[in-house]
């Protein structure tokens, strides 16, 4: 989405506990790296250096250690500049997870800059993650008041609702942000694509197809090739996941990869590892692995000098489809090493140790992505919050937890109470049968 950013500074008093941790956050960081020169000085040709490194390292090396070191040494020498503490509040709430701390990193952006986005988008994440939805809701809600001209607020107010388990008011903050957003192409995709990930999550297959066909048809209209593309494979993975449609799946993304193809498009905006994920999903490993060797000759450094995590996670499903669970487990457990989001790899970490014969500790996975709050929620629990509950009550049903079997399988039924007559896998809560 674009982003509009404002031109004033409003600054805020914060309350003694906001104080205290934007106090602790920036002591942490003068006492992690001292000053730059002996008379406490810093040259603009260093603070460039540092800002340009932590961006760097951050966003392409994902070298979060050298991110943060040069975010730390930027927020020593300019103690109140935004990009500073945002980067390295960013770099902290990803590998280290250093939630609280970042929160308060966040929490002085904001006080020196009310309309930072980026500030208050990173705050409502950092909240949700340490689970206090409460002070999550209050950062979204003087988010909305300072930023009513920004989406952001209103995509918080959706993912909130969604962890609050209120569909109606899910159903009220996308209509919130339909209105007023109206002229907003990549707004109305969003939503489309929302709608379309809400009625996979209840089994409504075909609905979600026509609100995937909507979100395509909107990023179409706007014409950004790396969004036509993550619109064509968000529809194409469901029918793969879902459906088991897989040649229709495949004949769509590869009807817009020959229109978009790698070539004509500037490699960071090319969604490499999303297509590699989906060829190894829908059982063409050999085309993963040349998308990820033709990117790999794009990077430097390599992605292999680093654990990068979205490398990771495309490695661990090419492994997975392959047959070789336990590579896709040491591979998986480095894409969750190495983010922020708390949720993002459990679904497919807990597949590769079924494979691997691991049911205990698969369990542990599923049970964990079942209880664990994200503000990514809305996006993988269309693929594995059915997932999770199924064979979490099967690993328990081995395991002699008859009840716990039962009650998983009683929510699974409630989450499909609307479903599809025809839904793969479709069960009910009283026996557990197909």
């Amino acid at each position: 989405m674009s982003e509009s950013r404002g031109t004033g500074i409003l600054r805020q008093v914060p309350s003694m506990a906001v104080a205290a941790r934007i106090a602790f956050a920036v002591a942490f960081a003068v006492c992690s790296t001292g000053c730059a020169d002996a008379d406490g000085e810093s040259s603009e040709a260093d603070v460039r250096r540092w800002r340009e490194s932590g961006r760097y390292h951050f966003e392409v090396t994902r070298d979060l250690d050298r991110a943060i070191a040069a975010f730390e040494s930027l927020t020593v020498a300019r103690p109140e500049d935004p990009e500073g503490l945002v980067g390295l509040g960013e770099a902290l709430a990803n590998a280290p997870r250093d939630w609280s701390r970042a929160a308060g990193l966040f929490e002085a952006a904001i006080a020196v800059d009310s309309l930072n986005v980026d500030a208050h988008s990173g705050l409502f994440d950092a909240e949700v993650r340490l689970g206090d939805l409460s002070a999550a809701a209050r950062a979204q809600e003087r988010f909305a008041r300072l930023r009513p001209d920004h989406p952001y607020p209103y995509i918080e107010a959706v993912r909130l609702a969604w962890l609050n388990d209120d569909p109606p008011a899910v159903e009220r903050a996308l209509a919130r942000l339909e209105r007023s957003f109206p002229g907003d192409l990549t707004v109305r995709a969003w939503v489309a694509e929302e709608r379309a990930r809400i009625a996979l999550v209840g089994g409504r297959l075909r609905a979600a197809d026509r609100h995937f066909v909507d979100a395509l048809a909107h990023a179409s209209a706007r014409g950004d090739p790396s969004e036509i593309i993550e619109r064509t494979v968000d529809r194409a993975w469901a029918l793969v996941w879902w459906s088991a449609d897989t040649a229709t799946a495949i004949a769509l993304v590869d009807s817009v990869t020959r229109v978009h193809p790698m070539a004509s498009m500037p490699m960071d905006d090319w969604p490499f590892h999303y297509l590699a994920e989906f060829q190894a999903l829908a059982g063409r490993p050999a085309q993963a692995v040349a998308i990820l060797e033709s990117h790999a000759d794009h990077m430097d450094p390599p992605p292999e000098a680093r654990p990068n995590p979205w490398w990771q996670a495309a490695w661990g499903l090419v492994a997975l489809d392959v047959g070789k669970p336990d590579e896709a487990v040491r591979r998986f457990r480095l894409w969750d090493e190495g983010i922020g989001c708390s949720i993002c790899a459990l679904g497919d970490l807990a597949r590769a140790l079924e494979a691997a014969g691991e049911p205990d500790s698969a369990a542990v996975v599923w049970r964990r992505f079942l209880d664990t709050p994200d503000p990514q929620r809305i996006e993988w629990d269309p693929y594995y919050l059915a997932l999770a509950r199924e064979r979490l009550s099967a690993i328990y049903d081995e395991a002699g937890r008859t009840s716990d079997a039962l009650e998983l399988r009683n929510a699974l039924s409630r989450q499909w109470a609307e479903a599809d007559a025809d839904l793969p896998g479709r069960v009910t809560g009283e026996s557990g049968s197909g």
